[in-house]
């Protein structure tokens, strides 16, 4: 299957190796708005655009994958699937749901599909604990931390990660996207959220949400005002504690090691399982609608 990939910048980096490794993929086309995103085409071996609808118009690829900032989605993969292009987008797809309705029209009225990857879905200690976390009995709680350094001494917002529209639109989702692999996140019921706010490009660069469903206390936070990159969940039962720690690909159990996944990259790992698993066939649009209707109805 030919692949082409829209948008060359820090987070591309991580599909790349994963699509150009995997056998059932050609790694065909990169496009990219600075050419300097050249050099890595030539080390895949694929041919290289500035200007994604002449590579559209241009080259047959079975499908796109999108890895610009949000704010650009929806006029790419409408594009895409208008040349009738299985589209694959990053998360989060988009900034609003008519535009997510949209997308999802198109892609029925053209026969194509059009998918979201939800990436920590597809972690290796996240797929291991899928199947085994009805061992452990009724969760009582789950806490979600997620903290990245993308701010400045002032707490400021970094120029290069002001495309991710803030913390809670980049990290929620994956925070939300891993709880729907435990529970049926439609019973979320919000019950308070606090912001800290980088007031000089006016996004959040904290962010913490608290949930109930049933009897289940949920906690969601994401902190970009440290120089820390670490992501954590922690899961209690009745008895046990799982702590997950995404960072390292590790879950433990009561505080001893349960099992080490660690095998490479973090990121890689996610598309690469993402991709090994990626079917045109997929029935996962009531995920993805119902991840970004929390994510900007919660906002």
């Amino acid at each position: 299957m030919n692949v082409g990939i829209i948008g060359i910048g820090r987070i591309a980096g991580k599909y790349l190796n994963p699509v150009y490794k995997n056998p059932k993929y050609n790694l065909f086309a990169l496009c990219d708005l600075k050419d300097s995103a050249e050099e890595t085409s030539r080390i895949y071996n694929a041919l290289f655009y500035t200007n994604y609808k002449e590579m559209l118009q241009h080259e047959e690829m079975d499908f796109v994958i999108i890895t610009t900032p949000p704010n650009t989605h929806f006029e790419i993969a409408k594009n895409c699937l208008l040349r009738k292009k299985n589209v694959i987008l990053e998360k989060p797809a988009v900034l609003n749901m008519e535009e997510l309705n949209v997308l999802f029209e198109l892609s029925q009225k053209n026969n194509v599909s059009f998918d979201v990857i939800f990436h920590w879905m597809h972690g290796n200690e996240v797929l291991y604990l899928k199947d085994k976390i009805g061992t452990f009995g009724d969760i009582k709680r789950i806490e979600s931390t997620v903290l990245d350094p993308y701010t400045d001494e002032h707490l400021h917002i970094k120029d290069e990660y002001i495309g991710l529209e803030g913390s809670w639109f980049d990290s929620g989702i994956n925070c939300l996207s891993l709880l729907s692999c435990f529970m049926d996140i439609r019973k979320l019921h919000l019950v308070e959220k606090t912001y800290i706010y980088d007031e000089k490009v006016h996004q959040d660069i904290y962010s913490k949400h608290q949930y109930v469903m049933d009897d289940i206390d949920i906690s969601i936070t994401v902190d970009w005002r440290y120089r820390a990159n670490h992501k954590y969940t922690n899961i209690y039962f009745a008895k046990d504690v799982l702590y997950i720690d995404h960072s390292r690909q590790i879950i433990l159990l009561n505080n001893e090691l349960l099992v080490d996944l660690n095998n490479g990259d973090r990121l890689e790992n996610h598309y690469k399982n993402y991709f090994e698993r990626y079917t045109y066939n997929l029935n996962n649009n009531d995920t993805i609608l119902t991840l970004h209707d929390i994510l900007l109805g919660d906002k």
